[in-house]
């Protein structure tokens, strides 16, 4: 409990929305961390959808971290998200 409670206090900034990133992000807002700003304004591309799970081809062409910020949000609303 002290550490949940710690956690919640915590903020990350994650550049860079790749695979690997997506799954660390995802692991740090389901296990209760305060926030967390993703930087990465690359469009997302059709080959992204490979390796990102949240990406739909409903979000080819638009900016990943402003696509997976709301995304991240479904999965913690306690926890703020933002796209930088």
């Amino acid at each position: 409990a002290e550490v949940t409670m710690k956690m919640t206090k915590m903020r990350a900034a994650v550049v860079g929305c790749s695979g690997v990133a997506v799954e660390v992000v995802k692991n740090l807002v389901l296990q209760g961390l305060g926030g967390v700003t993703l930087i990465d304004p690359k469009p997302a591309q059709i080959r992204d959808l490979g390796m990102n799970f949240f990406l739909t081809e409903a979000d080819v062409g638009k900016p990943l971290a402003q696509t997976l910020a709301p995304k991240f949000k479904d999965l913690n609303p306690f926890c703020d998200i933002k796209a930088a």
